[in-house]
């Protein structure tokens, strides 16, 4: 069957302006893709947050196409609240990944260890969602290609592993703490503090406050993230 070809890249990534698909980006670099074989796309979905996430991308520098797609309005019952301030809307990254394959035959698509089990709340990062919509998309783009790949490049790491493999493989500490904010907004765990230590902020700066201050009273949980830091450095 003759595929209709375009100008289409081999890989997509879907960006947020968060440090998972920023550092993806350098991560494809590193595993041997060409930056003309790259395109990054950054879906404006009308989020209360757009506008940082926006400002983060255009300060790390990395070439990106913005495609707006307005998901989030009050008839579909979905904007976030202060009572629900990250309201989960259902179908989301299946209608993303359906554009995103619109660009290339295979699309990176961030989801964490720990977030791709079956029976976690947001099914639109487990695994079986990935190979699904992999076997869906490959189905409705044959027009296009052979096989279309929806995948996330770091399904077996913890954001204090993509920091670690971006501090080992040379990424600036500037272009990290260009990507703070956003992080300090959503990451507010134990595990964001254990990732501010990582890229090596002070105690001092406003940015490692805002991000320990809601587990400031249990100071052996931080004596111990301390000590799990030093391994990682």
């Amino acid at each position: 069957m003759n595929k209709h070809k375009s100008m289409e890249k081999r890989l997509v990534i879907m960006l947020s302006g968060g440090l998972d698909s920023s550092v993806a980006y350098h991560y494809a670099l590193n595993k041997g893709f060409n930056k003309d074989e790259i395109v990054c796309i950054w879906f404006d979905l009308n989020q209360p947050y757009n506008t940082k996430e926006k400002e983060s991308l255009d300060k790390i520098g990395i070439p990106y196409e913005t495609i707006k797609l307005d998901l989030i309005q009050e008839k579909f019952n979905n904007i976030p609240t202060k009572d629900h301030p990250n309201q989960i809307i259902p179908g989301r990254n299946l209608i993303m990944a359906t554009i995103a394959a619109s660009f290339g035959e295979r699309i990176w698509m961030m989801a964490l260890d720990g977030e791709t089990h079956m029976n976690t709340i947001e099914r639109d990062k487990s695994t079986k969602f990935f190979q699904d919509t992999t076997n869906l998309l490959t189905y409705i783009f044959n027009v296009k290609r052979d096989i279309t790949v929806l995948e996330s490049p770091f399904m077996n790491m913890s954001k204090t592993d993509i920091v670690k493999w971006a501090i080992d493989h040379g990424v600036s500490e500037e272009f990290l703490r260009i990507l703070l904010p956003a992080m300090t907004r959503v990451y507010t765990t134990v595990e964001n503090v254990e990732l501010v230590l990582n890229v090596g902020f002070h105690s001092r700066t406003m940015e490692w406050r805002k991000s320990t201050q809601k587990i400031r009273g249990n100071q052996t949980m931080l004596k111990n993230l301390l000590l799990t830091i030093k391994k990682h450095l």
